[in-house]
C-alpha cells in the first residue's frame, strides 16, 4: 500500500499501527531513511514506497522492511549475513539492532550497482 507521509513522526506512527516492536521502531528513528535516498527523492523519504537509487537498485518499501526485520526478532550480539546491500539502509538498521557486539556482513551481488 502506498502512503504519503510527510515526516519521520508520521511514519513512526504508521509503524506502530502495524504492530512493529519498539526496538525496530527505535532503529528506524535513529537510522534516517533520508540519508540513503538520492537528493531528488529526499521529500519522499518517508512515503511507504520503493525509491530508485539507480538503474536496477532500489531502497525497499519501509513498512515491508520493518515487518521483515521485526519478524527476525534480532537481538544484540547476533551475526547476520545480508545478501544484496542495495542502498545500505537495511544494513544500517540491522547494524543498529545487533549493536556493538554483533556483526553484519553485507554483500552486494551486482558488481555494476555502484560503478
Amino acid at each position: 500500500m502506498y502512503l504519503n507521509m510527510k515526516s519521520l513522526q508520521d511514519f513512526i506512527k504508521y509503524l506502530r499501527t502495524l504492530g512493529i516492536s519498539n526496538n525496530v521502531i527505535e532503529a528506524f528513528k535513529v537510522i534516517k531513511r533520508e540519508w540513503f535516498v538520492p537528493e531528488e527523492y529526499k521529500n519522499f523519504a518517508y512515503n511507504d514506497e520503493v525509491i530508485p537509487i539507480k538503474e536496477g537498485v532500489t531502497i525497499s518499501q519501509p513498512s515491508v522492511l520493518a515487518t521483515m526485520i521485526d519478524a527476525l526478532e534480532i537481538k544484540p550480539g547476533l551475526k547476520i549475513l545480508e545478501i544484496g546491500t542495495g542502498s545500505g539502509f537495511s544494513t544500517a538498521i540491522l547494524s543498529y539492532l545487533v549493536g556493538p557486539n554483533g556483526r553484519i556482513i553485507s554483500v552486494e551481488m551486482d558488481e555494476d550497482a555502484y560503478s
